[in-house]
Protein backbone atom coordinates (compact mmCIF):
# COMPACT_ATOMS: atom_id res chain seq x y z
CA UNK A 1 0.00 0.00 0.00
CA UNK A 2 1.43 3.39 -0.76
CA UNK A 3 0.33 5.03 2.06
CA UNK A 4 2.63 3.26 4.50
CA UNK A 5 5.21 3.56 2.30
CA UNK A 6 4.06 7.56 2.50
CA UNK A 7 3.99 7.17 6.38
CA UNK A 8 7.10 5.67 6.54
CA UNK A 9 9.35 8.55 5.10
CA UNK A 10 9.01 11.69 6.66
CA UNK A 11 9.33 15.04 5.35
CA UNK A 12 13.20 16.57 5.54
CA UNK A 13 11.65 19.61 7.05
CA UNK A 14 9.61 17.38 10.07
CA UNK A 15 12.62 15.57 10.52
CA UNK A 16 13.85 18.82 10.97
CA UNK A 17 11.48 20.33 13.47
CA UNK A 18 11.40 16.74 15.66
CA UNK A 19 14.88 17.05 16.04
CA UNK A 20 15.02 20.71 17.16
CA UNK A 21 11.89 19.54 19.83
CA UNK A 22 13.57 16.95 21.34
CA UNK A 23 16.59 18.88 22.09
CA UNK A 24 14.69 21.85 23.18
CA UNK A 25 12.49 19.16 25.86
CA UNK A 26 15.62 17.73 27.02
CA UNK A 27 17.70 20.79 27.45
CA UNK A 28 14.22 22.27 29.15
CA UNK A 29 14.50 19.20 31.80
CA UNK A 30 18.12 20.13 32.46
CA UNK A 31 17.46 23.27 32.95
CA UNK A 32 14.78 22.14 35.61
CA UNK A 33 16.80 19.89 37.37
CA UNK A 34 19.61 22.77 37.79
CA UNK A 35 16.99 24.43 39.00
CA UNK A 36 15.95 22.71 41.77
CA UNK A 37 19.73 21.40 42.45
CA UNK A 38 20.81 25.12 42.91
CA UNK A 39 17.47 25.53 45.50
CA UNK A 40 18.30 22.85 47.18
CA UNK A 41 22.27 23.92 47.27
CA UNK A 42 21.05 27.09 48.53
CA UNK A 43 19.09 26.00 51.43
CA UNK A 44 21.93 23.73 52.05
CA UNK A 45 24.76 26.61 51.82
CA UNK A 46 22.79 28.77 54.19
CA UNK A 47 22.79 26.21 57.21
CA UNK A 48 26.02 25.42 56.52
CA UNK A 49 27.13 29.13 56.35
CA UNK A 50 25.36 29.40 59.86
CA UNK A 51 27.39 26.19 61.13
CA UNK A 52 30.84 28.16 59.92
CA UNK A 53 30.43 30.65 61.64
CA UNK A 54 29.58 29.39 64.78
CA UNK A 55 32.80 27.21 64.39
CA UNK A 56 34.59 30.56 63.24
CA UNK A 57 33.63 32.84 66.49
CA UNK A 58 34.45 29.26 68.75
CA UNK A 59 37.57 29.18 66.98
CA UNK A 60 38.92 32.42 67.32
CA UNK A 61 37.79 32.51 71.27
CA UNK A 62 40.35 29.23 71.48
CA UNK A 63 43.11 30.89 69.81
CA UNK A 64 42.69 34.12 71.55
CA UNK A 65 42.68 32.08 74.53
CA UNK A 66 45.45 29.90 73.34
CA UNK A 67 47.63 32.63 72.57
CA UNK A 68 46.94 34.78 75.65
CA UNK A 69 48.69 31.18 78.33
CA UNK A 70 51.53 31.30 75.80
CA UNK A 71 52.40 34.54 76.55
CA UNK A 72 52.52 33.50 80.29
CA UNK A 73 54.38 29.84 79.55
CA UNK A 74 56.79 29.23 76.61
CA UNK A 75 55.70 25.51 76.32
CA UNK A 76 52.28 26.24 75.21
CA UNK A 77 53.81 28.44 71.95
CA UNK A 78 52.81 24.82 70.23
CA UNK A 79 49.29 24.78 71.46
CA UNK A 80 48.91 28.53 70.18
CA UNK A 81 50.35 27.77 66.77
CA UNK A 82 47.56 25.11 66.55
CA UNK A 83 44.76 27.19 67.94
CA UNK A 84 45.41 30.28 65.60
CA UNK A 85 45.31 27.58 62.43
CA UNK A 86 42.44 25.98 63.17
CA UNK A 87 40.78 29.86 63.48
CA UNK A 88 41.96 30.52 60.36
CA UNK A 89 41.04 27.45 58.53
CA UNK A 90 37.48 28.38 59.98
CA UNK A 91 37.22 31.65 59.01
CA UNK A 92 38.59 30.96 55.18
CA UNK A 93 35.83 27.92 55.28
CA UNK A 94 33.31 30.04 56.12
CA UNK A 95 34.66 32.89 53.24
CA UNK A 96 34.66 30.42 50.91
CA UNK A 97 30.74 29.35 51.65
CA UNK A 98 29.85 32.90 51.87
CA UNK A 99 31.24 33.08 48.16
CA UNK A 100 29.41 30.13 46.91
CA UNK A 101 26.60 30.68 48.54
CA UNK A 102 26.45 34.17 46.74
CA UNK A 103 27.00 32.43 43.04
CA UNK A 104 24.01 30.32 43.90
CA UNK A 105 21.96 33.38 44.55
CA UNK A 106 23.20 34.89 41.46
CA UNK A 107 22.92 31.58 39.40
CA UNK A 108 18.81 32.19 40.50
CA UNK A 109 17.90 34.89 37.56
CA UNK A 110 20.35 33.00 35.05
CA UNK A 111 18.57 29.70 35.41
CA UNK A 112 15.30 31.32 35.56
CA UNK A 113 16.14 33.27 32.34
CA UNK A 114 17.61 30.09 30.27
CA UNK A 115 14.05 28.29 31.12
CA UNK A 116 12.33 31.03 29.67
CA UNK A 117 13.90 31.08 26.24
CA UNK A 118 13.71 27.56 25.72
CA UNK A 119 9.77 27.54 26.43
CA UNK A 120 9.96 30.63 24.10
CA UNK A 121 11.86 28.36 21.62
CA UNK A 122 9.46 25.29 22.41
CA UNK A 123 6.28 27.94 21.17
CA UNK A 124 8.04 28.56 17.82
CA UNK A 125 8.85 24.87 17.39
CA UNK A 126 5.09 23.99 17.91
CA UNK A 127 4.31 26.41 15.24
CA UNK A 128 6.57 25.09 12.94
CA UNK A 129 5.79 21.67 13.61
CA UNK A 130 2.09 22.38 12.58
CA UNK A 131 3.67 23.72 9.58
CA UNK A 132 5.29 20.44 8.60
CA UNK A 133 2.21 17.89 10.06
CA UNK A 134 0.26 20.19 7.27
CA UNK A 135 2.74 18.96 4.51
CA UNK A 136 3.13 15.22 6.08
CA UNK A 137 -0.68 14.88 5.98
CA UNK A 138 -0.81 16.15 3.01
CA UNK A 139 1.79 13.66 1.72
CA UNK A 140 -0.63 10.51 3.43
CA UNK A 141 -3.65 12.14 1.53
CA UNK A 142 -2.08 11.74 -1.57
CA UNK A 143 -1.47 8.14 -1.05
CA UNK A 144 -4.19 7.18 -0.09
CA UNK A 145 -6.60 9.07 -2.95
CA UNK A 146 -4.21 7.00 -5.34
CA UNK A 147 -4.64 3.54 -3.00
CA UNK A 148 -8.29 4.49 -3.50
CA UNK A 149 -8.02 4.96 -7.63
CA UNK A 150 -7.18 1.89 -7.60
CA UNK A 151 -10.39 -0.08 -6.15
CA UNK A 152 -12.99 2.24 -7.40
CA UNK A 153 -12.91 0.80 -10.76
CA UNK A 154 -14.28 -2.79 -8.94
CA UNK A 155 -17.06 -0.63 -7.05
CA UNK A 156 -18.36 1.99 -9.63
CA UNK A 157 -20.08 -0.71 -11.78
CA UNK A 158 -22.12 -2.46 -8.56
CA UNK A 159 -23.32 0.93 -7.72
CA UNK A 160 -24.24 2.33 -11.10
CA UNK A 161 -26.14 -1.01 -11.31
CA UNK A 162 -28.05 -0.69 -7.69
CA UNK A 163 -28.94 2.86 -9.02
CA UNK A 164 -30.54 1.39 -11.83
CA UNK A 165 -32.23 -1.34 -10.00
CA UNK A 166 -33.13 1.23 -6.90
CA UNK A 167 -34.90 3.78 -9.69
CA UNK A 168 -36.94 0.87 -11.36
CA UNK A 169 -38.47 -0.03 -7.76
CA UNK A 170 -41.53 1.90 -7.03
CA UNK A 171 -42.59 3.51 -3.52
CA UNK A 172 -38.66 5.06 -3.01
CA UNK A 173 -36.68 2.01 -4.61
CA UNK A 174 -35.13 -0.29 -2.37
CA UNK A 175 -32.09 1.26 -0.48
CA UNK A 176 -32.67 4.99 -1.97
CA UNK A 177 -31.54 7.09 1.35
CA UNK A 178 -28.54 4.82 1.37
CA UNK A 179 -28.05 4.86 -2.15
CA UNK A 180 -27.78 9.06 -1.73
CA UNK A 181 -24.84 8.76 0.67
CA UNK A 182 -22.86 5.69 -0.99
CA UNK A 183 -20.34 8.52 -1.86
CA UNK A 184 -16.18 8.08 -1.44
CA UNK A 185 -14.93 11.53 -0.94
CA UNK A 186 -11.51 12.52 -2.28
CA UNK A 187 -9.29 13.24 1.07
CA UNK A 188 -7.66 15.58 -1.25
CA UNK A 189 -8.79 18.76 -0.75
CA UNK A 190 -11.98 18.13 0.60
CA UNK A 191 -14.28 19.79 3.14
CA UNK A 192 -16.11 19.06 6.61
CA UNK A 193 -19.18 21.02 8.06
CA UNK A 194 -19.62 20.05 11.69
CA UNK A 195 -22.99 20.25 12.55
CA UNK A 196 -24.48 19.51 15.52
CA UNK A 197 -23.60 15.60 16.42
CA UNK A 198 -22.31 15.37 12.46
CA UNK A 199 -19.84 15.58 10.24
CA UNK A 200 -20.92 16.13 6.44
CA UNK A 201 -17.88 16.15 4.14
CA UNK A 202 -17.58 17.62 0.76
CA UNK A 203 -15.27 17.18 -2.41
CA UNK A 204 -15.09 14.83 -5.29
CA UNK A 205 -16.78 11.72 -5.25
CA UNK A 206 -14.39 9.02 -6.25
CA UNK A 207 -17.48 6.84 -6.83
CA UNK A 208 -19.08 9.13 -9.20
CA UNK A 209 -19.91 8.33 -12.91
CA UNK A 210 -20.76 10.17 -16.21
CA UNK A 211 -22.04 7.05 -17.79
CA UNK A 212 -25.50 6.50 -18.10
CA UNK A 213 -27.10 3.76 -15.67
CA UNK A 214 -26.42 0.33 -17.48
CA UNK A 215 -29.87 -1.63 -18.89
CA UNK A 216 -30.97 -4.44 -16.69
CA UNK A 217 -31.71 -7.89 -17.98
CA UNK A 218 -35.03 -8.65 -19.55
CA UNK A 219 -36.42 -10.70 -17.07
CA UNK A 220 -35.32 -8.55 -13.82
CA UNK A 221 -37.35 -5.48 -16.18
CA UNK A 222 -40.87 -7.58 -16.26
CA UNK A 223 -40.90 -7.84 -12.65
CA UNK A 224 -39.89 -4.76 -11.85
CA UNK A 225 -42.51 -3.48 -14.40
CA UNK A 226 -45.43 -5.70 -12.69
CA UNK A 227 -44.52 -4.11 -9.42
CA UNK A 228 -44.74 -0.72 -10.75
CA UNK A 229 -48.03 -1.73 -12.84
CA UNK A 230 -49.28 -3.00 -9.52
CA UNK A 231 -48.79 -0.21 -7.35
CA UNK A 232 -49.58 2.27 -9.46
CA UNK A 233 -53.14 0.71 -9.85
CA UNK A 234 -53.31 0.90 -6.10
CA UNK A 235 -52.46 4.51 -5.97
CA UNK A 236 -55.50 5.09 -8.39
CA UNK A 237 -58.30 2.66 -6.25
CA UNK A 238 -60.65 4.55 -4.74
CA UNK A 239 -62.40 3.79 -1.67
CA UNK A 240 -66.63 2.68 -3.04
CA UNK A 241 -69.13 5.47 -2.63
CA UNK A 242 -72.66 4.33 -2.59
CA UNK A 243 -74.47 6.21 -5.68
CA UNK A 244 -76.65 8.76 -4.38
CA UNK A 245 -80.46 8.23 -5.47
CA UNK A 246 -82.14 10.31 -7.97
CA UNK A 247 -84.24 12.83 -6.33
CA UNK A 248 -87.64 12.27 -7.07
CA UNK A 249 -89.65 14.08 -9.76
CA UNK A 250 -91.88 17.15 -8.81
CA UNK A 251 -95.64 16.56 -8.60
CA UNK A 252 -97.35 19.28 -11.11
CA UNK A 253 -99.52 21.87 -9.21
CA UNK A 254 -102.69 22.26 -10.46
CA UNK A 255 -103.33 25.90 -12.34
CA UNK A 256 -105.09 28.48 -9.89
CA UNK A 257 -108.60 28.94 -10.19
CA UNK A 258 -110.05 32.59 -11.17
CA UNK A 259 -111.18 33.05 -7.54
CA UNK A 260 -107.53 31.95 -6.08
CA UNK A 261 -105.98 34.46 -8.45
CA UNK A 262 -107.96 37.20 -7.44
CA UNK A 263 -107.61 36.56 -3.81
CA UNK A 264 -103.66 35.90 -4.22
CA UNK A 265 -103.89 39.25 -6.28
CA UNK A 266 -105.73 41.24 -3.52
CA UNK A 267 -103.80 39.99 0.03
CA UNK A 268 -100.63 41.02 -1.98
CA UNK A 269 -102.13 44.59 -2.47
CA UNK A 270 -103.83 44.99 1.38
CA UNK A 271 -100.07 43.81 2.28
CA UNK A 272 -98.40 46.31 0.05
CA UNK A 273 -100.80 49.31 1.42
CA UNK A 274 -100.45 48.06 4.87
CA UNK A 275 -96.47 48.42 4.48
CA UNK A 276 -96.88 51.86 3.19
CA UNK A 277 -99.19 52.28 5.88
CA UNK A 278 -96.81 51.49 8.39
CA UNK A 279 -94.08 53.31 6.84
CA UNK A 280 -95.84 56.58 7.40
CA UNK A 281 -96.56 55.83 10.53
CA UNK A 282 -93.21 55.18 11.96
CA UNK A 283 -92.19 58.38 10.25
CA UNK A 284 -94.88 60.85 11.95
CA UNK A 285 -93.95 58.64 15.04
CA UNK A 286 -89.63 59.76 14.36
CA UNK A 287 -90.73 63.48 13.38
CA UNK A 288 -90.44 65.70 16.49
CA UNK A 289 -94.03 67.04 17.57
CA UNK A 290 -95.02 70.64 17.65
CA UNK A 291 -96.29 72.31 20.45
CA UNK A 292 -100.17 72.22 19.21
CA UNK A 293 -99.47 68.24 18.58
CA UNK A 294 -98.01 67.49 21.86
CA UNK A 295 -101.01 69.61 23.53
CA UNK A 296 -103.70 67.95 21.59
CA UNK A 297 -102.04 64.77 22.43
CA UNK A 298 -102.73 65.59 25.72
CA UNK A 299 -106.15 66.59 25.58
CA UNK A 300 -106.86 63.11 23.85
CA UNK A 301 -105.08 61.53 26.50
CA UNK A 302 -108.01 59.61 28.98
CA UNK A 303 -107.11 57.74 31.86
CA UNK A 304 -108.81 55.39 33.90
CA UNK A 305 -112.15 56.94 35.86
CA UNK A 306 -112.23 60.05 33.80
CA UNK A 307 -114.56 60.55 31.06
CA UNK A 308 -113.68 61.09 27.43
CA UNK A 309 -112.09 64.16 26.23
CA UNK A 310 -114.15 67.12 25.29
CA UNK A 311 -111.49 68.44 22.45
CA UNK A 312 -113.75 70.23 19.36
CA UNK A 313 -112.36 67.50 17.11
CA UNK A 314 -113.73 64.73 19.21
CA UNK A 315 -116.83 66.38 19.99
CA UNK A 316 -117.78 66.73 16.43
CA UNK A 317 -116.53 63.19 15.55
CA UNK A 318 -118.71 61.88 18.97
CA UNK A 319 -121.85 63.86 17.81
CA UNK A 320 -121.78 61.75 14.64
CA UNK A 321 -124.55 58.59 14.49
CA UNK A 322 -123.62 55.11 14.33
CA UNK A 323 -125.56 55.44 11.12
CA UNK A 324 -123.07 57.81 9.78
CA UNK A 325 -119.81 55.77 11.38
CA UNK A 326 -121.53 52.50 9.64
CA UNK A 327 -121.98 54.68 6.47
CA UNK A 328 -117.91 55.53 6.30
CA UNK A 329 -116.94 52.26 6.76
CA UNK A 330 -119.21 50.95 4.66
CA UNK A 331 -118.08 53.27 1.66
CA UNK A 332 -114.96 51.14 1.87
CA UNK A 333 -114.64 47.32 0.27
CA UNK A 334 -114.68 46.19 4.22
CA UNK A 335 -110.97 44.97 4.03
CA UNK A 336 -108.88 45.48 6.08
CA UNK A 337 -107.06 48.53 4.75
CA UNK A 338 -110.46 50.67 4.68
CA UNK A 339 -110.81 50.12 8.50
CA UNK A 340 -107.04 51.31 9.08
CA UNK A 341 -107.70 54.24 6.48
CA UNK A 342 -110.64 54.86 8.39
CA UNK A 343 -109.02 55.01 11.28
CA UNK A 344 -106.41 56.96 10.54
CA UNK A 345 -108.58 59.98 9.16
CA UNK A 346 -111.51 59.57 11.89
CA UNK A 347 -109.37 60.00 15.23
CA UNK A 348 -106.28 62.24 14.97
CA UNK A 349 -103.44 60.81 17.18
CA UNK A 350 -104.90 57.02 16.86
CA UNK A 351 -101.22 55.78 15.56
CA UNK A 352 -99.57 57.58 18.64
CA UNK A 353 -102.22 54.93 20.73
CA UNK A 354 -101.18 52.35 17.92
CA UNK A 355 -97.36 52.68 18.94
CA UNK A 356 -98.45 52.79 23.05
Amino acid sequence: MRIFEATKSLPADLRAVLEDIKAAIDGRAAADRAAVANRDAIAAGGLRIAELETLSVERDVEAVKAEARASADADLKTEATKAAKAADKANAELADARRTHERRIGAVELLNNETRSIDAAIADLKKRLIAAMTGYRKQVRVALNEDLLEVCPALIPVIQVAMAVDAQIPDGGFARDWLDCAKLISPIDYRSDHLQHHVRVHGTDLLASQDPLPTLPISATTVLQELAAVSGALKRHKPFVPPKPSPPAAAEQPPLTKRELEERARNQAEQEAYDRWDDARAARTQREQTPEERRRWTLDVRYPGTSAPAASQNRARAAASPAVLGARSLDGDGSVLDEYRWLDEAQPGSSHRGDA
